[in-house]
């Protein structure tokens, strides 16, 4: 004899945080950000110019679409890698499936060691070592997948424009910040606090970088406060003294990437 289904059960409904406890949260939030400085974003970009042209080809003889990671201004530090998604692209990057088949749109995938390299070495003067700074989690500002992507809700969009594929922000320069992680929860799913983070990227880069490839961008806070001026800052982290090493770093890395890709072709 079958079992009676049950009828759903009638959870409690329990109030969310408000927006002054939300404000509370944010202030006690920012101080710990981490932020790199703004000259290593910068260098990253300016650097993207000298070799970007060859890069883009490179990628587009590839088949990959190279303004993905590439666009004007772009700060992607490593064009060409991005994070694996899906059951078959993990297996592919755990090696768990033999496939001679490239995954589509990039050089290699990757799980998040691409995106701490340059924290790595402008902190530290050496690659990652698979160990961040104790207590504290690399977070992505805006999304960088397409499964989920946020970028209709936190982005300014033209209306009938083709929206970009987001990769190249996983590694993008301006697009990472170190943070506690007992914070992480709310700096990935409150609006208003991703919002002010966002807003903060822009504010410290926007002038030596293009944050989001076009015609996206940034969307303003009307809320005064929200305004960042509202909010404690710590100064931004990294020597710029490690910069050339970590760029012949990274420009010999990428052409490891190159042939190994080509090969696959």
């Amino acid at each position: 004899m079958g079992r009676t289904r049950q009828p759903a059960a009638n959870w409690p409904l329990w109030p969310p945080p408000n927006d002054k406890d939300m404000l509370k949260l944010a202030r006690a939030t920012t101080p710990y950000m981490r932020f790199l400085d703004v000259g290593i974003v910068q260098a990253v970009a300016e650097d993207n110019r000298r070799i970007g042209a060859d890069w883009s080809s490179r990628l587009e003889a590839l088949g990959i679409n190279s303004a993905t990671y590439l666009w004007e201004g772009s700060p992607c530090v490593f064009p060409g890698i991005r994070r694996h998604a899906g059951k078959k692209e993990t297996a592919m990057f755990r090696q768990e499936a033999a496939s001679n088949e490239a995954p589509p749109q990039c050089l290699a995938l990757d799980h998040n060691d691409y995106p701490k390299q340059l924290w790595a070495f402008t902190l530290t003067g050496r690659r990652f070592q698979k160990r961040g700074p104790d207590g504290y989690q690399l977070a992505h500002i805006l999304d960088h997948k397409e499964y989920g992507n946020r970028w209709r809700e936190e982005l300014d969009i033209p209306p009938g424009s083709q929206e970009p594929k987001p990769y190249g922000l996983f590694t993008s320069a301006a697009n990472l910040a170190y943070v506690p992680g007992t914070f992480l929860g709310p700096t990935d799913f409150s609006p208003r606090l991703r919002s002010l983070i966002q807003r903060r990227a822009r504010q410290l880069y926007g002038n030596v970088c293009q944050i989001v490839p076009p015609p996206l961008a940034i969307k303003a806070c009307e809320d005064p406060n929200w305004g960042l001026d509202n909010f404690k800052w710590d100064k931004p982290v990294g020597d710029t003294d490690n910069i050339p090493e970590f760029l012949e770093f990274r420009r010999k890395h990428m052409e490891k990437l190159f042939n190994k890709r080509s090969r696959r072709k």
